[in-house]
């Protein structure tokens, strides 16, 4: 039998969701008495699991061009206090697990959210180092990005991203003007973006496990825009990934069934099936409320609505056929199918007929033209130039610098996969206003240049990199910063091994001594500040 948990969540969200002890039956809070480590293995549900395919497993590399650069090699645990780096600002969330605050990091003065878990009340380790490992491997416009974590005897500490917007849900039930914005051509702008994050995740096989209108979280700078008619969408960050599972096949829930009650999918209560149609049913819930104020299965007490979602029925609004396009309730149809084999999948949802009305997004021309001719004249880098480059982008990046060359990634990924194909970027040239052709061979190259993780793909943060004059991205400011981040043990050198334990640890030697030789270093060399300009200056001078 399912042991049903109610979970009701806080508008910044949570790990697993464990907001409210009130809400949390038959399961007994433990307190951790070491610290988490990413070495443990972590045991799964008897049968199909998902947590065993979350264990770093090392991919076997052969020669020098199989090295995948990435910034999960940066997202790591920082041994030091959090004092050290960041100044808290202002409390923005506090539930039974712990609480939220706006914090500013110091070196660069952006504004990011720190998550603080409180270990007494963290009922799984496990979903913790779940929902960490899974944000690690995430790279995509509309998720929420973490850039490291800490930890003590008492907390951990979780450093993401900072929306100052609010969530859905806290702007839905503002009341006011505001409502009035949330037009069928807003909601279907944010629609959009929450099934271009699901597409995305779905091809890493990775469920979120609780799409919600608290979960998703918007930008206050859009948000003002929005708010005064000078923006047709709103731009969004789908966040909490604390219920998320990483799988390839579908597998049945045992004991626990996580979730929202007003968004769990009819086979996850009848069978405790988990499955990525799980999370197209949750969009249409909230596409169902959005749309109309209320959602679509409302009960009295929980048995009730349970029963009304294992039925699978509900009606719409007679006044609501007078204001909504028929696409849009075709969509929630196909949405709130109970029969997950029939229900639409994430891709078809992106495509479907209600999307063709989408106002064609907007962006500079003169900077899209730079952006592409900075990445036609782009040069071979070496593996050592690339993990510095791929620390930068993900981590000294100002949100301003940021909107604008997001607009044009979005702009350039033409199905809204969040990521950007050779076709795509075929014709984003061509589209362009100098109409540059680019043969394939050259597109070849390009793409073989951008793509430093080898998905034959760009993606988001790959092209961030690649987009941006180089001699901002390798200003002395952000090189410092990457410098003391390779300079683990902070005796002002980068040592051979320090350079090995980020880009990998198991890279067989002979490869690692070419990662080295490529930038004139040997297992011996000590790489101080000076050195290491030059070995990142060689790139602007290229250009």
């Amino acid at each position: 039998m399912l042991i049903i948990i109610k979970l009701t969540g806080t508008n910044m969200g949570s790990l697993c969701n464990l907001c409210s002890n009130a809400n949390i039956n038959e399961r007994t809070a433990i307190t951790p008495r070491k610290k988490l480590s990413f070495d443990n293995e972590l045991e799964g549900n008897e049968g199909n699991t998902y947590r065993s395919e979350l264990k770093d497993s090392p991919t076997l590399v052969k020669r020098l061009s199989e090295i995948k650069i990435q910034s999960n090699m940066f997202i790591r645990e920082n041994s030091k206090e959090p004092g050290e780096y960041y100044q808290k600002i202002s409390l923005v969330g506090i539930g039974g697990f712990g609480s939220v605050m706006k914090v500013l990091h110091t070196l660069t003065g952006e504004y990011r959210a720190m998550k603080i878990i409180k270990r007494s009340e963290s009922t799984l380790e496990g979903s913790i180092l779940d929902e960490i490992k899974i944000l690690k491997t995430l790279d995509h416009p509309n998720i929420i990005k973490i850039y490291e974590f800490f930890q003590d005897e008492k907390n951990l500490y979780l450093i993401t991203e900072y929306c100052d917007g609010g969530d859905l849900f806290t702007l839905l039930t503002r009341g006011g003007q505001l409502n009035s914005f949330f037009t069928e051509r807003i909601i279907r702008s944010i629609m959009r973006q929450v099934f271009s994050a699901l597409v995305y995740l779905h091809s890493k096989n990775i469920i979120h496990g609780d799409i919600k209108l608290e979960n998703i979280l918007v930008d206050s700078e859009n948000l003002s825009s929005f708010t005064k008619g000078n923006s047709t969408s709103l731009e969004i960050k789908l966040i909490d990934f604390g219920c998320s599972r990483k799988m390839t096949t579908e597998f049945k829930l045992t004991e626990l069934l996580e979730g929202t009650i007003y968004y769990i999918a009819p086979e996850v209560i009848e069978y405790g099936k988990i499955h990525k149609k799980n999370d197209l049913w949750s969009c249409g819930v909230l596409l169902y409320i959005l749309m109309t104020g209320n959602p679509p299965f409302n009960g009295k007490d929980d048995e009730e609505t349970y029963n009304l979602i294992k039925n699978g029925k509900f009606t719409i609004p007679k006044n609501f056929y007078d204001t909504a396009s028929k696409e849009v309730i075709d969509l929630i149809y196909q949405l709130l199918e109970p029969d997950m084999d029939i229900r639409i999948d994430a891709k078809l949802a992106l495509r479907h007929k209600w999307f063709k009305f989408q106002t064609k997004l907007q962006v500079d021309l003169n900077l899209k033209s730079k952006v592409l001719s900075n990445l036609k004249n782009l040069k071979t880098e070496y593996k050592f130039q690339q993990a510095v480059q791929t620390f930068i982008a993900h981590n000294c990046i100002s949100k301003e610098e940021l909107k604008n060359i997001r607009k044009i990634f979005k702009y350039l990924d033409a199905n809204g996969d969040g990521r950007i194909s050779k076709e795509e970027l075929k014709k984003g040239f061509k589209d362009s206003k100098d109409s540059i052709t680019m043969g394939d061979l050259d597109l070849n190259i390009i793409m073989t240049i951008i793509d430093h993780d080898n998905s034959s793909f760009i993606e988001y943060e790959e092209f961030l990199q690649a987009s941006i004059d180089k001699k901002k991205l390798l200003s002395e400011e952000n090189l410092k910063q990457a410098f003391s981040n390779f300079d683990l043990d902070g005796n002002g050198n980068i040592s051979a091994d320090e350079i090995r334990s980020i880009i990998g640890k198991d890279i067989p030697e002979e490869v690692f001594v070419e990662v080295l030789n490529e930038v004139g270093l040997s297992i011996d060399s000590q790489l101080n500040f000076e050195d290491f300009n030059k070995i990142m200056g060689v790139i602007v001078e290229k250009k």
